[in-house]
């Protein structure tokens, strides 16, 4: 019997190994209106608005996972419309601003841009306004696309300001 030399083993072993690594499936976020759409390479995203009627900032912090977006966190600095009216134990509040620990899934988000929200989505590496994107009264969709890490690894993101 034949003995293959270790090296040729240990080098068809480690790529294999490279190749099952590069196409494993990273989820990437697809935002898309009308008019618009782009993609962005983050495993985490806030977005940020005013509220319409209580006129004060709120957030809502997401993960990517496999089946969509997992809600983990929100922020508000008052109570009031939508919001929860006392605390709960998943609730705290510091320096006027209430924060709340959830864990929601969701398969995918639909968000609609109305006038004076000054809708944001905050990553790790940027902030974008919605309003350099979108026309206003105009209904925002957020979804998953997987990718294989290769593809992920040298893609651009592709939200930016329109020209």
């Amino acid at each position: 019997m034949m003995r293959l030399p270790s090296n040729l083993v240990y080098g068809a072993g480690f790529g294999l190994l490279l190749l099952v690594f590069s196409s494993w499936p990273v989820p990437r976020l697809i935002i898309e209106a009308e008019g618009f759409a782009c993609q962005l390479n983050t495993p985490r995203f806030t977005l940020s608005w005013i509220h319409s009627v209580e006129h004060s900032r709120w957030e809502e912090d997401y993960q990517l996972v496999d089946t969509g977006f997992l809600l983990f966190a929100t922020r508000m600095e008052s109570f009031g419309a939508g919001s929860p009216y006392q605390l709960t134990p998943s609730a705290s509040q510091q320096e006027g601003v209430l924060e709340y620990t959830l864990e929601r899934h969701f398969n995918e988000l639909h968000w609609f841009i109305s006038p004076s929200m000054d809708a944001q989505i905050i990553t790790p590496n940027a902030q974008h306004h919605f309003s350099t994107w979108v026309e206003q009264m105009t209904s925002v969709h957020f979804t998953l696309q997987s990718r294989p890490l290769i593809l992920t690894l040298f893609a651009k993101e592709t939200c930016h300001a329109s020209e």
